[in-house]
């Protein structure tokens, strides 16, 4: 049954749903690096209600030739490094070249991460996915259905919170409410 969350008896419990939809690769890019050795951005979403995320997806451009090695994956309950992150953790992401066609020396790809189960409440978190490996840049998005305006870079020039930027970046969260 696509489109289903399975207990550990392949029971259905709940249809995944997008829970929050940034956009995808559109507008001018500015191929700001997410690097999580020396550069990270976050952008912000906002749940209305329980949610229990069991994917990621996402899009960036990767320096061509370079080695991708994991994602560090980091949720904070308000501004990034304000409090502790309510979910962080290093992950090998799926990942597979798109047809958004290179950006200079750098290729798209889309990027997803799955098998997850990250339980959040209603509110507004900051998200960062930080390549470890060759330089690359988080894909910018004119915006989605549930678009708030803005990001944050975080660097030693920008420490935490790091400098506000009036763009988006592209992302989508699934999962279902528990």
């Amino acid at each position: 049954m696509p489109g289903y969350v399975f207990d550990d008896a392949c029971v259905p419990i709940s249809p995944t749903t997008i829970f929050f939809d940034n956009g995808s690769f559109s507008g001018p890019q500015s191929n700001i690096r997410n690097n999580a050795s020396g550069q990270e951005l976050f952008e912000d979403f906002t749940l209305a209600q329980n949610a229990v995320i069991t994917k990621i997806t996402w899009q960036q451009h990767d320096l061509n030739p370079s080695t991708y090695v994991s994602t560090e994956v980091l949720i904070f309950p308000g501004l990034p490094y304000a409090d502790p992150p309510v979910f962080s953790s290093t992950i090998v992401a799926d990942r597979a070249p798109n047809a958004t066609g290179p950006f200079g020396a750098y290729d798209g790809f889309d990027y997803e991460i799955s098998g997850l189960s990250i339980n959040l409440a209603p509110g507004t978190y900051w998200l960062g996915l930080n390549t470890n490996g060759g330089p690359s840049g988080w894909d910018n998005t004119d915006g989605g259905p549930d678009t708030i305006l803005g990001f944050r870079m975080v660097n030693l020039t920008y420490p935490a919170p790091g400098l506000f930027s009036n763009g988006n970046l592209v992302f989508t969260l699934y999962g279902y409410v528990p």
